[in-house]
């Protein structure tokens, strides 16, 4: 009779929390704001049912969101490869991924994945030992400015190699064959202007004399 009465009790309880309940998609309720269970396809979390866990927890088996596992931001892509060569082949793979920062309690989640790949286009298609062979640096070239050898404190001077041999297409590229660097300008004045007025007044001291 005593356990009759604690069932109906029981259910009446049940029936009442469930009626009284103010937190959207919860089954049953320990007060009217807190809830105990959620609907199907819910989890609960400090009394209220979510469709997704909050960030930092993760969902168990009893649909209860737990402290779950909390892992960093992606890496960046890596470099696209295929068995482990960056060459000879049209396609590869590259990886990026991220790390654990916090591991989750036993009986929830695991934790999400920490590496991912996608397909990549490789950037070079043929491996060659034979690559792009260039000669010997020229010596350096006379020190100039905007063409000219004289009138500046600065200019540049450069050297150049030729390309003995061109690499294969879808290879690394040549490496570059001229180079600059600054240098101090031989004659800092340009004297020609100088030179032709002294030889007029020559000239014409000389026609006097005549």
């Amino acid at each position: 009779m005593e356990n009759s009465y604690q069932d109906r009790h029981r259910v009446f309880h049940l029936q009442h929390s469930q009626a009284g309940c103010r937190i959207d998609n919860c089954d049953s309720c320990f007060s009217k704001d807190f809830c105990t269970k959620c609907k199907s396809g819910f989890y609960l979390h400090k009394g209220h049912c979510f469709d997704e866990c909050p960030e930092g927890f993760s969902p168990s088996e009893s649909m209860e969101c737990m402290e779950g596992c909390e892992v960093g931001p992606w890496s960046e892509w890596g470099t696209c490869s295929r068995r482990n060569k960056t060459c000879g082949y049209k396609w590869g793979l590259e990886t990026r991924t991220r790390h654990i920062v916090k591991k989750p309690p036993k009986d929830t989640m695991p934790c999400p994945t920490i590496a991912e790949s996608r397909r990549c286009r490789m950037a070079m298609r043929h491996c060659t030992k034979e690559g792009c062979e260039v000669g010997p640096w020229s010596e350096w070239g006379t020190c100039s400015r905007r063409n000219k050898t004289c009138g500046y404190k600065w200019g540049l001077e450069t050297r150049t190699r030729h390309i003995v041999k061109k690499p294969p297409k879808d290879t690394m590229p040549c490496p570059t064959i001229a180079e600059s660097r600054r240098c101090r300008m031989a004659m800092r004045h340009c004297t020609k202007g100088k030179i032709l007025l002294l030889l007029l007044l020559l000239g014409s001291n000389f026609s006097d004399l005549n």
